[in-house]
């Protein structure tokens, strides 16, 4: 930049300013720095940079599970309301590996990024408490995770909305397809206990993989599961994400089970894959750009220093249901 600054008579200040594109500059000026900068072969020093401006312009994303659709989609609006605001990001996938995590972390500050947006692998997760003492600013999101701002929805609510759904379709045996410490299904089971069903009516397909992503694999799960249950009434489905639904509705495909005649299933995230399976999927969604948009602004306010200080801020937002064929 100082040999720049010298060849084209100006200071390295006005070299800056052209090289960031700010319009403080005449067009003349703008025309010989460029060309020198294209004479000279000039590559900005990007650590240097860093150094010299404190911020790297860049936000870390840690997600658990990039297979999923429902992070993807997440990402997309991260990435977008970031570049609107001047900010590039840094993706990682953890892949529910709760070391990977912990790597995945440090290499991120190692790179000197802004803040953090992440979805923990894991609620029991040790760098919850780690960067709960770090001075990394960091935002969760898809989960309420406790001393972070976070940005989530409701997942017991989503529950709750799940179990009146299915007892509306007349369902007699209510099943939930996942993890038992999952608050879909703690939200689920309250809802169907609280309205009269009996305990003998609420099962549960426990998995605790659950990142499996083929649903061939799934269908195999829930077939085994009916094969020994044998339902004797209708059966209603509420499973712990639109991949697993799917499986569900392969395997009472598979066994000749009328849906939503005899088998009725509930998804949740309302991926793109309900609308692409026939019957398309009855599913709990939730409000992905918001989640985003809400997540990013909280982290910038807290990185430019315009946030008030107080404590961690819990954004909940409310989880809704899309009928659909099943």
């Amino acid at each position: 930049m100082k040999d720049i600054a010298e060849k084209a008579g100006v200071s390295q200040a006005t070299v800056s300013r052209v090289l960031n594109n700010q319009p403080s500059v005449t067009p003349a000026k703008r025309k010989r720095i460029m060309e020198l900068v294209r004479e000279l072969d000039f590559e900005p020093n990007y650590p240097a940079k860093v150094l010299a401006a404190s911020s790297s312009q860049l936000i870390g994303v840690v997600l658990p599970d990039m297979q999923n659709p429902y992070f993807t989609d997440i990402l997309f609006h991260i990435e977008r309301i970031a570049n609107l605001n001047g900010y590039n990001i840094l993706v990682c996938n953890s892949n529910g590996d709760l070391q990977k995590e912990k790597s995945l972390i440090r290499t991120l500050k190692a790179r000197q990024v802004d803040g953090l947006l992440i979805g923990f692998a894991d609620s029991k997760s040790e760098m919850i408490h780690t960067l709960r003492n770090d001075t990394l600013k960091v935002v969760g999101i898809t989960q309420d995770y406790p001393g972070f701002d976070c940005v989530a929805i409701s997942h017991k609510m989503g529950g709750q909305i799940a179990a009146e759904h299915l007892i509306s379709q007349k369902v007699e045996d209510f099943v939930f397809f996942g993890n038992e410490g999952d608050e879909k299904y703690i939200g689920f089971r309250e809802q169907l206990t609280k309205t009269g069903i009996k305990e003998d009516n609420i099962h549960i397909i426990e998995n605790e993989d659950w990142f499996f992503h083929t649903i061939q694999r799934g269908y195999r799960i829930v077939k085994n599961f009916i094969e020994t249950y044998k339902p004797k009434g209708k059966l209603g489905v509420f499973a712990i994400s639109d991949i697993y639904a799917a499986a569900v509705l392969q395997a009472a495909k598979y066994m000749n089970f009328s849906v939503p005649e005899e088998i009725s299933i509930v998804g949740f995230n309302n991926i793109f894959l309900c609308e692409a399976v026939e019957p398309n999927l009855t599913s709990i969604s939730q409000p992905v750009e918001e989640i985003a948009s809400i997540a990013v602004d909280i982290l910038l306010k807290k990185i430019d220093g315009s946030g008030e200080k107080r404590d961690p801020k819990h954004v909940i937002l409310q989880p809704s249901l899309i009928k659909r064929g099943t």
